[in-house]
């Protein structure tokens, strides 16, 4: 007996491949972004502030400036950790915990332009991609199953 392929089933891998794809690129640049801060030095927040990030998400932005090599460089970021449901919270941990003390500057060494006060691995969207490849190759081995048992 023949296995055919369905049009539909065709129509489903292909949207599970290119959806394995995205989240592995999506991952990548991520990834690469954290591999590239390959250096630390102490630099100096000059003020934190509470920012709107979404409808309902707050964040603390830091404006913050470091030296390397004798070059000043200023940057500011909108920190990723932690996130606030409300501008109140976020306020209150903002006066509670937060200073404008040294603070460690993580940059790209070949551009030391490129800079973060934070340097967290992307773990979500590397278990997302392992995952969707996850279910993507079970789907093809159970294809292959089926074509097994059918024979």
């Amino acid at each position: 007996m023949q296995l055919s392929l369905n049009k539909g089933w065709i129509c489903i891998f292909s949207l599970m491949a290119i959806t394995v794809t995205i989240l592995f690129f999506t991952f990548a640049h991520a990834a690469w972004g954290y591999f590239s801060l390959n250096r630390q030095t102490l630099g100096r927040v000059e003020v934190f502030f509470v920012r709107q990030l979404e409808e309902n998400m707050f964040g603390v932005e830091a404006h913050y400036s470091y030296v390397i090599c004798g070059v000043e460089y200023k940057d500011k970021k909108v920190l990723t950790n932690p996130k606030f449901l409300n501008e109140y919270a976020a306020q209150t941990h903002l006066q509670k915990y937060w200073k404008a003390q040294p603070w460690p500057v993580w940059y790209n060494a070949k551009h030391p332009e490129v800079s973060s006060l934070q340097k967290i691995f992307p773990v979500k969207k590397l278990l997302s991609f392992i995952l969707s490849l996850g279910i993507l190759l079970y789907f093809l081995w159970l294809q292959q199953y089926v074509k097994r048992q059918m024979a």
